[in-house]
């Protein structure tokens, strides 16, 4: 990256810039398309212009230049404040091929596709002579066979347009195109215009004359628009757009999540990432609404950290939970450290299975006053985690039925799959006078048909 701070105008935010060159060419430096923006610098705007890994053959094809801008972007969110950059509006700028990238990282964050998990927030997006439609004609047409592969665009040549992906809550976009461009369609603007309608959150320049209506000269309307672009309007642009909070929520994935061989557990693997910090964050897991482990995503993984550069790689989880017999839903959410809810869902799945008999302990059985006996335990049923009944019979004969719903701390710390509501602690009278023997049986919700005793005690009763 190579900055270019603010010299003058306070500090209105920052802008990153992506240069052109087809995918295969093109560096940061010297910028000969940057054209005015770096005027922007006396405005207030500090400018900051990044590489990214260029095609070569087979090597570096889509998503790759993609995941290097977000890479730019997330880095900046987490060391600009740092180096004294205003990262609360923060605007991508991208000419040519690097229009394409910037139009990415403005309409894609919200895609859902792997390719561009990541995309941090931004503010808004810009693209000058992009190629933002590959449907526009035979030059988009080469260009995305560049940047996708021949043998990918049937594939991938939607997926890496970014006209694919626009919707109204995009953040506000910004194009630029002259109309004697050789390079690129100004098609592309023609078809953008359609599909944006009249929403307001894209403006366009199509650079052909002079505010004045004057004759401009045709290579100010060429593939290096910039020299006739409308400046003024640019700036008024750049400067209401709105501020961010941060730079999201945090995103990543869950690999596996199934059940083990016995169905008694779920292994849960997978990475995650808060974009607010490059960190290790904490990974929960659910049943059925409950959190039954937490654990640090702070595992190697060389896979995510090839990808998402500006994290690292240790960002990886791998933990078991125990899971409850009958139908549960699953899921593994991530902690944010950042702004908004305190946590994001990664990913939910239902298993249903059987688990087995009740289980339980009678923990207690004294005289509770004349004809009658308090008992006390709890008891489990793995195919449900909801509290069942429970039938007391006393020397052989039925007494009572309770649920077993009384908030037990302790078995829910030792079944956290199952959570605590599953004790019993009732009364049963009109019981005759001398030595009873109290026995408890667990009534089955799952197969099996069986209700198990959960134990007997003998009773002294007045």
């Amino acid at each position: 990256l190579d900055i270019y701070p603010a010299t003058g105008g306070g500090s209105r935010g920052t802008l990153v810039y992506l240069h052109g060159g087809g995918f295969v060419g093109g560096d940061k430096y010297p910028m000969a398309d940057l054209g005015g923006l770096l005027r922007l610098t006396q405005r207030g705007w500090t400018v900051v212009s990044a590489n990214y890994r260029l095609v070569s053959g087979t090597a570096n094809r889509f998503p790759t230049a993609s995941r290097d801008a977000a890479a730019a972007l997330s880095w900046i969110w987490i060391h600009g404040t740092g180096l004294g950059l205003n990262v609360e509006r923060l605007v991508v700028v991208g000419h040519s091929a690097g229009g394409t990238l910037a139009a990415l990282m403005g309409t894609a964050r919200n895609s859902g596709r792997g390719e561009f998990a990541g995309i941090p927030a931004i503010s808004g997006w810009a693209s000058i002579a992009g190629v933002n439609d590959f449907a526009a004609g035979p030059l988009s047409r080469f260009w995305a066979i560049q940047f996708v592969g021949n043998d990918r665009i049937a594939s991938l040549g939607n997926v890496a347009s970014p006209i694919t992906w626009w919707d109204p809550t995009d953040p506000l976009g910004y194009m630029v195109h002259g109309d004697r461009d050789q390079f690129v369609e100004v098609g592309t603007m023609n078809r953008w215009q359609s599909r944006v309608g009249n929403s307001g959150r894209v403006e366009f320049d199509r650079v052909d004359r002079w505010s004045d209506g004057g004759v401009m000269p045709v290579s100010h309307r060429s593939h290096q628009p910039t020299r006739g672009m409308n400046w003024p309007h640019f700036e008024n642009w750049m400067n209401k757009l709105p501020g961010l909070s941060g730079p999201g929520a945090p995103f990543g994935s869950v690999d596996v999540l199934r059940l083990s061989a016995d169905q008694k557990t779920a292994r849960v693997t997978g990475w995650a990432i808060d974009p607010n910090t490059p960190r290790p964050i904490d990974v929960e897991v659910l049943v059925n609404n409950r959190v039954v482990g937490r654990v640090p995503a702070n595992l190697a993984r060389p896979d995510v950290g090839n990808v998402h550069r500006a994290y690292g790689p240790n960002h990886g989880f791998d933990t078991t939970v125990a899971v409850p017999g009958g139908r549960n839903q699953v899921c593994v959410r991530a902690a944010n450290v950042g702004p908004g809810p305190a946590t994001q869902q990664l990913r939910c799945a239902t298993f249903t299975t059987s688990a087995g008999l009740p289980f339980g302990s009678f923990d207690a059985a004294r005289p509770a006053g004349p004809g009658a006996a308090r008992i006390e335990g709890w008891t489990i049923d793995p195919d449900t985690p909801n509290p069942i009944a429970i039938h007391v019979y006393v020397d052989g004969v039925m007494r009572g039925q309770f649920t077993a719903g009384v908030n037990r701390p302790d078995v829910g710390s030792a079944f956290p799959a199952f959570g605590p509501n599953h004790g019993f602690n009732a009364t049963v009278t009109n019981l005759p006078r001398g030595n009873r023997q109290v026995c408890v049986f667990a009534i089955n919700v799952g197969p099996g048909g069986r209700n198990p005793q959960i134990g007997c005690r003998t009773v002294a009763v007045t």
